[in-house]
C-alpha cells in the first residue's frame, strides 16, 4: 500500500507538528550532511596508487643511542693533558708532556693495566706496586716532565697514569702504556790461570758453562756449551785469556743456575765432555726445582739445603766425566733475579784487563783457575 503521509501527519499531535515543519527539518539537516561531506573533501590528500613493481618503503627509524661509561665521556672531550712523550732508557723512564700552568701534576707508574674507578677517574688497583712521582718543569708554560726514578723490567709492559688539576678543582687525566725492550745477559769474559795443573808441559783449557733457569712456560730448561768456542792451547802461570763476550744465558731477570767445568785438554773429545755434564745437569736441575719450587718463580731461595744441594751438582757432575779430560773443578753458583737486576746496572770490575761481575774458582790436579762473567742489559 502506497505511503500516504497525510497519514502520518494526522497521527502526531496537531499542536506540535505540521507538514510544513517536518519539510523545514528534512532540508536542516540535508543541508548539515552536505556541509560535512565538503569539510572531508577538502581536507583529504590525493593517494597516488603504488606500481606492482614499487617496494613499499617503510618510515625511518633512529638507532637506539646508548648512553657511553664515564671512561668513554671524559674521552670523548679533548684533553688538556697533551703532547705527551714516554723516553724509557735501561734505568728508568722519563715522561714529558703539557697541561695546565702552575700546578704540580702526578704521574703514576705501574705493570698492572689502570681502571676507572667509581668516581670515574683511572687508578691503580690497591697493592699494584704502582709508584707516583710529581711533575716539574716550566710551570709557568704548562710544560712539565719527570723522572720516574724507577728501574724498568726488560720485555715488560708498563701503564702510566698523568693526572693534573687547577686550583678551581678542575681534574683531568690521561692513561697510556709501553714496553721497556731489551734483555738481561750473562756473558762468558775469559779466565785467569794462577797455577797450571801438575801435568807436564802447559796447559790446554775449555770451559764447560751449563745455565739453568725458567722456559717462558716456566718449565725447568737448561743450555750447556764450551766456552771459548776453542781450546786455549799453551796456558802457563799467571796467563790471562779474556774474551770479548760469549753469551751463556739471555732473558728476563729470574733465578739461574750456572753449573761451570773447567777441563784439562788430554785426549778426550770436547763435546763428548759436554753433552755429559748437560744430561747430568739437565736431570739435577730437575729435581731441584721439585724441592725448591721458588727457583722457577723468581723468588728469593737461599739456606743451607739449597747450599747443599748445589755440591751435589757439583758431585754428580765429576762422577759423569770419564777418564781422558783431566777435570780440573766444577762450581756452581746461583745468580738471583735481584742479583742479576743489580749488577746489570753496576760498574763492572777488573781483573788484569777482564771486566765481571763475578767469577767462579777452580781447584784440582794442581791447577787454580778463575773463571769470569757479566751481566749487561741490551736492548
Amino acid at each position: 500500500m502506497p505511503f500516504d503521509p497525510t497519514l502520518y501527519v494526522r497521527l502526531l499531535p496537531k499542536k506540535n507538528l505540521t507538514m510544513k515543519h517536518l519539510t523545514l527539518s528534512c532540508q536542516t539537516l540535508c543541508a548539515v550532511g552536505l556541509v560535512l561531506l565538503f569539510c572531508a573533501t577538502a581536507g583529504a590528500q590525493m593517494v597516488r596508487p603504488r606500481k606492482p613493481s614499487e617496494p613499499v618503503t617503510q618510515p625511518a627509524e633512529e638507532p637506539y643511542k646508548r648512553l657511553p661509561p664515564p671512561a668513554e665521556r671524559e674521552a670523548m672531550v679533548e684533553s688538556v693533558i697533551r703532547d705527551v712523550r714516554v723516553a724509557p732508557s735501561a734505568q728508568s723512564v722519563t715522561i714529558s708532556f703539557k697541561a695546565f700552568p702552575n700546578t704540580v701534576p702526578l704521574v703514576e707508574l705501574g705493570t698492572v693495566k689502570p681502571k676507572v674507578g667509581a668516581d670515574g677517574h683511572w687508578g691503580f688497583p690497591p697493592d699494584s706496586g704502582s709508584v707516583t712521582r710529581p711533575a716539574g718543569g716550566d710551570k709557568a708554560k704548562g710544560e712539565y716532565t719527570v723522572d720516574m726514578n724507577q728501574q724498568l723490567e726488560p720485555g715488560t709492559t708498563y701503564y702510566y697514569i698523568i693526572s693534573a688539576r687547577k686550583d678551581d678543582g678542575t681534574r683531568d687525566q690521561v692513561t697510556g702504556k709501553f714496553s721497556q725492550l731489551g734483555s738481561f745477559v750473562v756473558r762468558y769474559r775469559g779466565f785467569i790461570c794462577q797455577e797450571t795443573t801438575d801435568g807436564p808441559g802447559a796447559d790446554e783449557i775449555y770451559a764447560i758453562v751449563s745455565a739453568s733457569f725458567a722456559d717462558p712456560r716456566g718449565r725447568p730448561a737448561t743450555v750447556t756449551a764450551t766456552h771459548p768456542h776453542v781450546i786455549v792451547e799453551d796456558v802457563g802461570n799467571g796467563d790471562v785469556h779474556g774474551d770479548p763476550g760469549r753469551n751463556v744465558y739471555q732473558g728476563g731477570a729470574q733465578n739461574l743456575l750456572l753449573t761451570v767445568t773447567l777441563m784439562e785438554h788430554d785426549e778426550g773429545q770436547s763435546y763428548e765432555y759436554r753433552d755429559a755434564v748437560n744430561g747430568v745437569v739437565v736431570g739435577a736441575y730437575g729435581a731441584l726445582t721439585l724441592s725448591h719450587p721458588p727457583l722457577l718463580l723468581g723468588d728469593l731461595v737461599t739456606g743451607a739445603e739449597l747450599a747443599g744441594a748445589m755440591l751435589d751438582i757439583s758431585t754428580a757432575v765429576q762422577q759423569a766425566l770419564e777418564p781422558g779430560d783431566d777435570e780440573i773443578g766444577t762450581a756452581t753458583r746461583l745468580i738471583t733475579a735481584e742479583e742479576m737486576k743489580s749488577m746489570a746496572n753496576q760498574p763492572s770490575s777488573d781483573a788484569q784487563g777482564i771486566t765481571y761481575n763475578f767469577f767462579t774458582e777452580h781447584r784440582g790436579h794442581g791447577g787454580i783457575y778463575r773463571v769470569y762473567f757479566d751481566i749487561v742489559l741490551e736492548p
